[in-house]
């Protein structure tokens, strides 16, 4: 049997104001967890496995690491559980109370809270521990109601308290200024709108950016900011003609400042408000386009989104997955006989094209091929598997007949009666009826005629098109078989 062992717990979070005290630190919730193990020898004993959630809020359960946790007490693997104190290990009262006094006595596992001198093989819950629970569970809560307070303090003020900066700004120094203009980045987006004021499309406008090399927002943050922003695609870093639009959209760039887009429901989950709810300051900041010019560029926008869209046909099951294999980004599909065609045209310049049908037909016949070689290795390997199950079945069929033969003899010589000779009788019979009929599923996969959006999406991760006419595919059979 599996030896049990001590788990250590540690918890520190933003929304509890945890960070700004330095007791509550990982590192100092460590060193005082296992200064009282060491005082503690009857600890030392067992094997010992730390449990972290960094960056969670105590006031529910929804924390990776307690969950995972709790799993290994409910299948008996924790002897004992310690913390600094009760509020690192939750800050809703009636929770935590319920672990104590319920969870943890029924699986005898001994609960240590260091600050609050309670050990649960020493002594029972006391009133004071209950107290304390209610504290940290009113703390968390009127310490979240002045979070929000501040925010919406903030943002009635129009004071910068956070948040992604727009491209062709930086964050100022002084709170009092939202944004100042990164002279760099702001000459791009001048740029961008006196384009698109020229009639230029949007798409038009991402293939001369592209030509010209110029970063995008998230290629020039990971160049010239400190941040380490992930990229979408992992082959290359295109303009789209979706980046420009959203730029020209943007009513930052005339000096207008947006805030209360969203509010928090409860920890970890917000809504999107509506634009009514929004808070707008105008000339809050510096502008990096005159508003004539930014009009005049929404107009052409907007007409050049009337005139290009179209009514939409075949829908492919192939939809999200098909990849241009020389810039990594997505393809389109469109046209009366359905073709996926890169989506960055000219910016991309491979031009590559591809019929949908003859895609999805490709990509059924080398998944059944797939599936047969799967097939054929499960059942050489389940063959030797099924030869010794069968064997197995036989010796208990024959253990059955020779088991009713004996039990006839004890009858005959008088050591059961009838009635036991019948009902055991009856029950043997049954038993090697089960023998018999017992069959070894040999289906592993199901029949497969056609491809479907549900086959798609539980094989296929990717697929790449290249200009060569070659196809490349990302399974996802790891997972799945």
């Amino acid at each position: 049997m599996e030896e049990k062992y001590l788990a250590k717990y540690f918890r520190i979070s933003k929304d509890d104001g945890d960070i700004k005290e330095e007791s509550n630190s990982i590192t100092n919730q460590r060193k005082i967890v296992d200064c009282y193990i060491k005082n503690h020898k009857e600890l030392s004993k067992y094997p010992i496995r730390e449990f972290i959630d960094d960056g969670f809020s105590g006031v529910n359960f929804n924390r990776p690491n307690i969950q995972s946790l709790l799993k290994e007490v409910q299948e008996g693997k924790v002897a004992c559980i310690i913390i600094k104190d009760l509020s690192r290990f939750g800050r809703n009262y009636i929770e935590v109370g319920d672990y104590m006094e319920r969870f943890f006595p029924l699986l005898e596992v001994r609960f240590i809270s260091v600050f609050d001198h309670y050990d649960s093989l020493e002594n029972p819950i006391e009133i004071e521990v209950g107290f304390k629970n209610l504290f940290h569970d009113l703390y968390s809560r009127d310490l979240s109601k002045k979070v929000k307070a501040v925010k919406q303090l903030y943002q009635k003020r129009g004071i910068y308290n956070g948040g992604d900066v727009p491209y062709g700004y930086k964050r100022a120094d002084n709170k009092y200024i939202t944004y100042i203009p990164d002279p760099k980045a702001a000459k791009t987006v001048k740029e961008i709108f006196i384009l698109a004021a020229k009639g230029m499309t949007t798409v038009e406008i991402a293939d001369i950016l592209n030509r010209g090399k110029i970063p995008t927002p998230g290629a020039y943050k990971n160049q010239y900011t400190d941040r380490n922003y992930r990229l979408k695609n992992e082959r290359s870093n295109l303009w789209s003609s979706t980046q420009v639009r959203e730029i020209i959209q943007n009513e930052v760039y005339i000096g207008v400042f947006l805030c209360h887009k969203s509010s928090t429901i409860k920890p970890r989950q917000s809504r999107r408000n509506g634009k009514s709810e929004f808070i707008r300051f105008e000339h809050n900041h510096e502008q990096l386009v005159e508003k004539e010019l930014f009009l005049r560029a929404q107009t052409i926008i907007v007409s050049q989104k009337k005139r290009g869209s179209y009514k939409k046909g075949y829908t492919s099951i192939l939809k999200g997955k098909v990849k241009c294999g020389c810039c990594g980004y997505g393809m389109n599909q469109s046209g009366k006989i359905s073709k996926y065609s890169c989506r960055m045209g000219n910016s991309c310049g491979s031009y590559i094209k591809i019929e949908t049908r003859i895609l999805e037909e490709t990509i059924l016949k080398i998944l059944l091929k797939w599936i047969e070689i799967f097939h054929k290795e499960i059942q050489n390997r389940k063959c030797s598997e099924n030869k010794e199950k069968k064997r197995m079945l036989e010796i208990k069929q024959q253990h059955c007949k020779v088991s009713h033969f004996h039990l006839y003899e004890l009858w005959k010589e008088g050591q059961i009666t009838k009635e036991q000779y019948i009902l055991k009788k009856k029950q043997f019979i049954i038993q090697e009826e089960q023998y018999q009929t017992k069959n070894i599923d040999k289906n592993f996969f199901p029949e497969i005629q056609r491809l479907t959006k549900e086959l798609v999406e539980r094989f296929v991760e990717k697929i790449y098109i290249y200009s060569t006419n070659r196809i490349e595919i990302r399974w996802k059979f790891q997972q799945e078989i």
